[in-house]
């Protein structure tokens, strides 16, 4: 696995991936299920790989700080 931190560091990616974007704040049932059609697309498809793009702080931090 490879973390990535700021998009700007995507930009010397390879083309060719899928990315799920969404705030993945743990990997439960839901965020399993996205993951796992990510990477059924990157099969069918012969891509590069899957990227999975979350947010952190939680964007309700950063829209809604208290």
């Amino acid at each position: 696995m490879k973390i990535i931190e700021g998009i700007s560091a995507l930009e010397g990616m390879e083309p060719g991936w899928a990315i799920t974007i969404g705030n993945f704040d743990g990997v439960h049932p839901g965020h399993q299920e996205i993951i796992a059609a990510g990477l059924e697309a990157v099969k069918e498809r012969g891509l590069a790989g899957l990227a999975v793009l979350t947010f952190d702080p939680h964007p309700a931090a950063v829209l809604h700080p208290e």
